[in-house]
Formats: structure tokens, C-alpha cells, sequence
């Protein structure tokens, strides 16, 4: 590291000052991260140093060698777009500038994540185009949000994106579909019949609930309990009075959001968390109908969950299954619904946002 101007610097010579360039001279990491971020040269609009710049050109072998017309021609053509000296700011022959090499600069800030409009239809290149659409007009929430929660590496933002896509058919549902009974029966209560009538319709098993060996008797005994145990867990229901549940919380509940934040628990932590209430009345439905809650409620449950840290191992085919676990079943080590859907998914949005 070199010191700009020793000469007008009252920190050069300090104590600070010489362990610092100890620091980034001795250690080989430091260096590594700083390569190529800062470096000390004359600068490319000031025209007052040209002649010591490009004189190698002239030189015999050289492009201009023995070319001295070709030479002035081209030392007019820079000086065309040069600026430095015409405008009253201070020659820079005596004195360097600190810049940042432009590559190293770019590719630093590829890093933030931010999607343009044209980036984000690329990835989203397989979506239907509502879902495009749809999603090209919460480019700005999806950034801040992204930003916010650290889904700022290409790995992270492929295995959100995924997840998302799967969750909302491509940003087209904010909330999860079905009618009253659904909603009570699936996070409420049901009874032994009703399970009974779910599985001779084919309900069950369109629903992914059934197990390879259950009878129509064998499910309908065991998914009353099921039901309970999965409300208690959300507070969910009459059932968790002490709780503060009540009839209806199923509907009134039910999965909003891009990840689809679900339950009287959840919804009470979500709230907790802004500092506002979301339990009351019409206020559950504001995370549907809210851009930027829509948006931030997934990155919220993203990063409750440590999806980032489990996105971080790798792109193969178990690192989706177990973030599918998060997302859809509250535990990595469960398989998740349509996992199938869930890997196409991402591994088309992967190679997009992976530059393959």
C-alpha cells in the first residue's frame, strides 16, 4: 500500500499507519481480498501527461513506430475526449488519483444481488408470463428485500427464487388457495368421517397425505390426531383456546406471503417482529395484499428458518430437498411436496443465474 502523498500526509510515519501496511503487506488473504480495489494512477481524462503516456508507441516495432503523422492523429483523437485540464481542476502529473480498478469494481458489486428488469426475465425466462409480469413488478420490493436478509449470493437467490416459483405458480398467488372446510380441515380440526370422505373422493391423495399402505379405515383413524398435533403447533383453533385460538383460524390464517407464512403462531411472530399487529380483524390479509409484506415475510421466514446457511452447501439435488423441507414442511430432514417441480425449478433459474 502506498502512501499518496508522504509529503501532506500527518499520518504517514505513524505507528497506525505501519501496522497497517504490515497488516495488508504480511498477510496473504488480506492482500488477496484487496487485490485489484484500489490502485494509484495518473488519470485517463486529464491530457496534460499524454506524452509520457503513449511515447512507447512511436518507438521503432512499435504501432506508430515510423508512423509520425499516424502518431499525431491518434494523440488528437485522445485528446478529443479528454477534460481534465479544460475545466479548472488541477493537473494530476505531480500528484496521483486513487481509483478502483474497473473490473475488480464491477464484480464487486455484481455481488448486492440487485436484479434489473431484464435480468429478472431472464431468470424467470421458463415462468408463464403472468408470472413475469408479476414478478417484474416487485423487482424493487424482491431487491430490498433480498438486500435485507443476505439473499445476496447467486447460490442463495437461485434456491429462493426456486422456492418462490413453486410456492406461487411464479408470483401469481399471494395466498393460499381453497374453501372454508379446506382451511379447517387442514389447520384446524377433522373429524374421523370427513378424513374418511377426503380419501374415497381422492382428496387425500391429491393432497400428498396418504401413506403407501393406508386403507380408507387405517387414514381416517389416524388424521383427526394428525390435525390437532399440526394446530397445536400453529395455535390454531378452539382447541388452543389457552392460546388464543379460535373457529376459524384456519381460513383466517392460512398461507400469505411468497412463502407462504401460515397460523396464529406464525402470523403473532411475523407481527412481533414489525412491531404491528397482524391478528386483528382484516390485518392478516395486508401480507397478501401488501407488496412489500408479501415480500418481506418471505425473507423473514427465509432467514428464521436458516435457509441461507443450508442454500450455502451446494446446488445438487439434496440441498433443494432439504430447503423444500424447510420451506414446505417445517424441517430439512422432510421430504417436501412436488419435490420434483421444486428441482426443475431451480435448476433452471440456477443456470441462468449461475451464467450457464
Amino acid at each position: 500500500m502506498k502512501d499518496r502523498n508522504p509529503g501532506h500526509n500527518p499520518y504517514v510515519g505513524s505507528s497506525a499507519n505501519k501496522a497497517l501496511r504490515y497488516y495488508v503487506q504480511m498477510g496473504k488473504g488480506v492482500r488477496e481480498r484487496l487485490r485489484g480495489l484500489v490502485c494509484e494512477m495518473p488519470s485517463e481524462w486529464d491530457g496534460s501527461n499524454n506524452e509520457a503516456r503513449y511515447r512507447k508507441l512511436k518507438e521503432p516495432g512499435e504501432f506508430y513506430g515510423g508512423d509520425p503523422a499516424g502518431y499525431g492523429r491518434f494523440m488528437a483523437f485522445v485528446g478529443k475526449a479528454q477534460f481534465w485540464d479544460k475545466t479548472g481542476l488541477p493537473p494530476t502529473t505531480t500528484e496521483k488519483l486513487w481509483f478502483f480498478h474497473p473490473l475488480a469494481f464491477i464484480r464487486h458489486f455484481r455481488k448486492c444481488g440487485w436484479l434489473s428488469e431484464s435480468d429478472l426475465t431472464g431468470i424467470l425466462h421458463s415462468a408463464p408470463s403472468a408470472g413475469q409480469r408479476r414478478a417484474i413488478t416487485l423487482r424493487r420490493q424482491l431487491g430490498s428485500m433480498a438486500n435485507k436478509y443476505l439473499i445476496t449470493s447467486r447460490l442463495r437467490l437461485a434456491h429462493f427464487l426456486s422456492q418462490v416459483g413453486h410456492e406461487t405458480g411464479w408470483w401469481q398467488h399471494r395466498e393460499e388457495i381453497g374453501n372454508e372446510r379446506y382451511f379447517r380441515t387442514m389447520y384446524e380440526i377433522i373429524s374421523s368421517e370427513a378424513a374418511a370422505a377426503d380419501f374415497r373422493s381422492g382428496l387425500a391423495h391429491r393432497l400428498g397425505v396418504v401413506r403407501r399402505d393406508d386403507t380408507e379405515l387405517s387414514y381416517a383413524g389416524r388424521r383427526p390426531a394428525e390435525i390437532l398435533l399440526k394446530a397445536q403447533g400453529m395455535d390454531n383453533g378452539a382447541a388452543n383456546r389457552a392460546s388464543g385460538g379460535t373457529a376459524g383460524d384456519g381460513a383466517k390464517f392460512k398461507g400469505r406471503g411468497f412463502l407462504q407464512i401460515t397460523g396464529r403462531r406464525n402470523y403473532r411472530a411475523y407481527g412481533k417482529y414489525k412491531a404491528r399487529d397482524f391478528l386483528s380483524d382484516s390485518n392478516p390479509t395486508i401480507i397478501a395484499l401488501d407488496d412489500s409484506a408479501a415480500c418481506d415475510t418471505s425473507g423473514y421466514f427465509w432467514v428464521r428458518e436458516v435457509a441461507n446457511r443450508e442454500a450455502d452447501k451446494g446446488a445438487g439435488r439434496e440441498q433443494v430437498q432439504r430447503i423444500g423441507g424447510l420451506v414446505n414442511r417445517g424441517a430439512p430432514h422432510k421430504r417436501p411436496k412436488h419435490l420434483e417441480d421444486r428441482l426443475q425449478k431451480f435448476r433452471v433459474i440456477w443456470g441462468r443465474v449461475n451464467d450457464q
